[in-house]
């Protein structure tokens, strides 16, 4: 059972990376589109480890989760609605902040489910690996966050 729920919370992360990628991608040019990339690739890279994972330890073939909107997929399902929510009617520098502002939340939660993760599985114990993506998402996602953080301010100036 907790397979099933942790593999459908995966697939949620996973078609939340997929979306906000995307938006990353035109959100913004210059040296923030080259901020955007950064955070493409490196979450990239992470979901697909975590995926191999999956199969590797569990045996679980990840799925995303269907979505309908503008391509026959659902848009803004109620688990993202906090994070996606209005993204879509915004432009300009009002889109690019709201976008900055998502990715500060959503690099929130990764930090402090990975912070959960390393108080509740000793050293001695779990998959080192894991704990190890776990240490870098929060050293990585820190340090976009400082970044976010600094966007938000040049595009409020």
């Amino acid at each position: 059972m907790n397979q099933l729920i942790n593999t459908g919370k995966g697939a949620a992360r996973k078609l939340f990376h997929g979306r906000i990628l995307l938006k990353a991608d035109v959100a913004v040019k210059g040296k923030k589109r080259a901020m955007c990339q950064n955070i493409i690739d490196a979450q990239s890279a992470e979901i697909a480890q975590m995926q191999d994972w999956l199969m590797n330890w569990y045996g679980i073939q990840y799925a995303p989760m269907p979505m309908m909107g503008d391509m026959g997929m659902m848009s803004d399902p109620p688990m993202m609605m906090g994070m996606m929510a209005g993204l879509n009617r915004l432009e300009g520098v009002e889109y690019d902040i709201a976008w900055a502002e998502s990715m500060i939340d959503h690099h929130d939660d990764a930090i402090h489910m990975s912070e959960r993760l390393l108080e509740r599985i000793p050293e001695s114990e779990g998959h080192a690996g894991l704990r190890a993506l776990a240490q870098q998402i929060i050293q990585d996602q820190s340090a976009e966050i400082e970044t976010l953080e600094i966007l938000i301010t040049e595009l409020n100036a």
